[in-house]
């Protein structure tokens, strides 16, 4: 019902830049590029949801407990929807009377980087885009999900879990030798400086194309690699390689990431993972699909009956 209603609402208002702010059955809006500023400034410390129109908003830092949905992160000219841009770092600062779990959930959105400056336990970013990712304090219970790292590397991560994500990074750092991060149904591309000895990761059910890398201190099971096998780390086993991307995928003759690409295997059969669905992006707990869960909104009407407004719509999944 929450995003059924914020989807009229994003109807009424298609021509401007807005935040939607919902706190139980009471909603607010907010106009310009400062409007989800003004949501956050707005909402309670705790279970408000924030629900952006297309358009580019200024950079914010999410101090509370709540919820925020784009329109997603690229085009969709069909449907004539377009990207939520946040225009700088979105930052992820908790003060530390807001008390764990936190359970901060982001999703949608085109992000220039995210940067976590406070402890978080419950992070949650899901179909978006995004250059960077750092963390300056411990962290818990986080998730990438759905999502396209564009560049830069992921930074200090703690107890962080990335499935069903392209990432193109240069490199994977967990925040201490104590916290870790695991890799499912990724595609991890780049990784020029991946070799370097504290790049410490788990990795299952992956598309490795950067195959040219020095995997010793990391564990991979079932991923797909373009070079011969090596002396893996304890733990690594049950991996393909040898691998040739212009026969690999169904879609293209490369790995490369565009908006527009599925990413299906040519012979899905051939590699199946740990969980007994293929790997790569579309096996696993998500295969992939960047649309975020917001519906579209058609046939709009408006009635006002007394002092009644009454909507009637029509509103469909993406």
């Amino acid at each position: 019902m929450v995003l059924c209603c914020t989807g009229v609402a994003r109807a009424q208002m298609s021509e401007q830049v807005s935040a939607i702010l919902q706190n139980g059955d009471e909603m607010t809006v907010f106009y310009g590029s400062t409007a989800l500023n003004q949501a956050i400034a707005a909402a309670p410390e705790s279970g408000a949801v924030i629900t952006l129109s297309s358009g580019t908003f200024n950079a914010p830092t999410i101090n509370k407990r709540l919820t925020i949905y784009g329109c997603g992160w690229y085009t969709d000219a069909e449907n004539d929807i377009y990207p939520t841009t946040i225009n700088g770092t979105l930052t992820i600062n908790l003060p530390d009377e807001v008390t764990a779990p936190h359970d901060v959930y982001v999703e949608g959105l085109y992000i220039n980087g995210i940067s976590v400056s406070s402890v978080v336990d419950g992070l949650s970013i899901v179909k978006c885009c995004y250059s960077d990712i750092s963390f300056s304090k411990a962290s818990d219970r986080v998730n990438i999900i759905q999502s396209y790292q564009r560049s830069g590397s992921v930074n200090g991560g703690g107890n962080l879990m990335i499935k069903n994500s392209y990432m193109y990074v240069n490199a994977i750092t967990p925040f201490s030798d104590s916290h870790t991060i695991l890799l499912d149904h990724c595609i991890i591309a780049n990784g020029y400086n991946l070799d370097n000895n504290a790049r410490r990761f788990n990795c299952t059910n992956c598309i490795v194309p950067a195959g040219w890398l020095n995997y010793s201190t990391r564990i991979w099971r079932y991923c797909a690699f373009s070079t011969g096998s090596w002396t893996m780390s304890a733990g690594s086993g049950n991996n393909w390689f040898n691998v040739k991307w212009e026969e690999f995928f169904s879609d293209a003759t490369n790995a490369n990431y565009s908006d527009t690409r599925t990413f299906t295997l040519a012979n899905p059969e051939n590699y199946i993972g740990s969980d007994g669905t293929e790997i790569g992006l579309n096996g696993g707990d998500y295969p992939w699909n960047k649309q975020p869960r917001t519906p579209i909104v058609k046939d709009l009407k408006l009635k006002v009956e007394g002092k009644q407004l009454k909507v009637t719509y029509d509103a469909q999944v993406r």
